[in-house]
């Protein structure tokens, strides 16, 4: 007999992330932190909405992905400087807010470089992570967080064009890339020229592609988004509360993942490498 969709995820969240299993608790503590995002941004009048697995999650699974251990969120460019402002002014005593090119809260034994991410994270200052780090054998320390991607206008050429050259060099001047002192010294060399190369392109992008979302520049993730599947937004239930979404989801997504209702097989399933849970209070 087949199996339904409750039974699916029964299975699955059994597998995965059982009630006070480490992962679970740390998705619960993202929840938390989504809904102190949500709050914020309905108070300040700026629109976001979920996405990635996080959208995934709340139209397949009502929820996390079982084995998933991050959110993300969408803003536009336009409400960047704002979203940083509501923080500010608004954000809980328990949460920290970390806009794009603000040197992160990364711990490395030994590191004497200043990391910036090309990203923004609304972290949860009680409680903190141990994990490896991009595969490398090294193990990082940092608070919880869930990420904040801001989308710009451009297209998919404007954006592949922007990232070999402004976001690789920005990446390398600002540590998050770390492929040798030469490859550092010409982007700091070439970095000038890649603002200006960045700034004509993008520039364009505001008159020409004004139908299309790409990641902000700097960010290395290569996708679009059409401005008409998102807008106007909607709400969507996800772990029993109600976040913003994209109006037509199936259009959203399908761009982005092609058959997302789809359950990958354990080889393609992506984590953070987290050790240790550490909750503060």
């Amino acid at each position: 007999m087949e199996r339904t969709a409750s039974q699916r995820d029964a299975e699955l969240k059994a597998k995965y992330n059982p009630e006070g299993s480490q992962l679970r608790q740390i998705q619960l503590r993202e929840l938390a932190i989504l809904v102190e995002f949500d709050r914020v941004c309905r108070e300040h009048g700026i629109d976001y909405w979920l996405d990635s697995g996080t959208l995934i999650g709340a139209v397949r699974h009502g929820g996390f992905i079982p084995w998933d251990d991050d959110i993300d969120v969408c803003i536009r460019r336009k409400d960047y400087k704002k979203l940083h402002q509501a923080m500010t002014e608004s954000l809980g005593p328990d949460y920290e807010y970390s806009p794009a090119g603000k040197v992160t809260n990364y711990n490395y034994p030994g590191l004497t470089k200043k990391i910036k991410r090309p990203t923004s994270r609304l972290y949860d200052k009680n409680v903190s992570l141990v994990r490896t780090f991009k595969d490398l054998p090294i193990v990082v320390n940092e608070n919880l967080w869930i990420d904040v991607y801001y989308m710009e206008y451009g297209s998919l050429l404007a954006k592949k064009i922007i990232e070999s050259t402004y976001g690789k060099c920005q990446r390398r001047v600002w540590n998050f890339i770390n492929d040798g002192k030469l490859k550092h010294t010409i982007a700091v060399l070439a970095y000038p020229f890649t603002v200006l190369l960045k700034v004509v392109i993008s520039s364009w992008c505001k008159i020409f592609h004004r139908g299309t979302f790409v990641g902000n520049y700097g960010n290395a993730t290569i996708s679009t988004r059409k401005r008409d599947d998102i807008f106007p937004l909607r709400e969507i239930e996800f772990e029993g509360r109600l976040f913003k979404a994209p109006n037509n989801i199936d259009a959203y997504l399908r761009r982005l993942y092609g058959n997302y209702m789809e359950i990958p097989s354990e080889d393609k399933i992506e984590s953070h490498h987290i050790i240790e849970l550490k909750i503060i209070k």
